[in-house]
């Protein structure tokens, strides 16, 4: 341990008293603790480098970075731990917010003022549409292809409606609650 140095019992009373990731203003402190050769910040934000290094606190096992983001943000993350020349990208180990997608999990970052934003939580109020499964013939495609087709709550076949094509939309459906989104625009007349 180098002189100054948190001790470890510092260290978990620390994080103990935070929720990891740390964010304040427009600041977002990422934590990690853990021996390790290097250890990168993994992200998909627009404009900055996907990987970002954090820095060992001198003497301890604790790593840090901080990113600055916008009030309000979310970010998905993963951190990259080299150990002996392996490479491991992993979830947060000490942050439990945590998103699923189709090729797994990340961790989730949460800036100053973030909220779930109202529109995509299934608001009681708005009736439910159906969905249906059906299965077409594409010569263009030179296979069959499963589609999932929505129909608003008051749907009537003798009228027209708009149509809104969503690529990937099982992923949708099943990771990002467009059901549920689009149930409460059609209730809003949005």
């Amino acid at each position: 341990m180098h002189a100054g140095s948190p001790s470890p019992e510092a260290i978990d009373a620390f994080l103990g008293r935070h929720q990891v990731p740390i964010a304040e203003g427009g600041k977002v402190t990422f934590l990690f603790r853990g021996q390790a050769d290097e250890v990168r910040l993994r992200h998909w934000v627009y404009g900055l480098a996907s990987a970002e290094p954090l820095f060992r606190i001198p003497g301890t096992d604790l790593w840090y970075h901080v990113l600055e983001l916008p009030e309000g943000s979310r970010v998905e993350y993963k951190l990259e731990v080299v150990r002996g020349g392996d490479v491991q990208w992993m979830e947060d180990p000490l942050n439990p917010r945590k998103a699923r997608d189709p090729f797994g999990a990340n961790s989730v970052a949460h800036a100053s003022g973030y909220e779930v934003p109202e529109w995509t939580r299934r608001d009681p109020l708005a009736p439910e549409g159906t969905l249906e499964e059906r299965v077409f013939r594409s010569d263009a495609l030179g296979a069959a292809r499963r589609v999932t087709l929505y129909r608003p709550a008051r749907f009537r076949p003798t009228r027209r409606y708009p149509l809104l094509v969503v690529h990937d939309g099982g992923d949708y459906l099943q990771y990002a609650g467009l059901k549920a989104i689009l149930d409460n625009l059609i209730h809003r007349l949005e």
